[in-house]
């Protein structure tokens, strides 16, 4: 590899880095995180390889980067997501994990079997009104 070529590899391989950084930041299940980091770490490596020049590395690093990166983002469409009335979207799992203590188990099976689309109202009475959109 030529002097010019990893110049440009190592931009190219320092940018990925700092985009994975941010998008495990703005992931939203554990599975997410940990792929996310397997996919740093790889970039990282590629990085690390194109620094030594050990430039047979490099390509094997990238290709673990972007496979990682791609599962991440499988996952991310796979999961399930609600948007919540004046609060924002989340997945389901984490919408559960923060206010199944607050849910009597009918809402809590009801939240969980809705499909895309379908909303779920809460509250009334004493307690404040609200209500749960299934998005995917």
């Amino acid at each position: 590899m030529s002097p010019q070529q990893r110049n440009s590899a190592l931009v190219k391989a320092a940018r990925l880095v700092a985009r994975l950084r941010v998008e495990r930041r703005r992931a939203t299940t554990s599975a997410q995180v940990e792929l996310l980091g397997a996919a740093v770490e790889h970039a990282l490596l590629a990085v690390e390889a194109l620094e030594y020049q050990r430039d047979d590395e490099v390509h094997g690093h990238l290709a673990e980067a972007d496979a990682a990166w791609a599962a991440a983002q499988r996952v991310a469409l796979e999961e399930p997501r609600v948007v919540i009335e004046g609060v924002g979207e989340c997945t389901l799992a984490a919408f559960l994990a923060d206010n199944g203590d607050g849910l009597n188990e009918e809402a809590h099976e009801m939240i969980s079997r809705l499909a895309v689309g379908e909303t779920y109202h809460g509250g009334g009475g004493a307690a404040a009104e609200w209500q749960v959109r299934r998005t995917a």
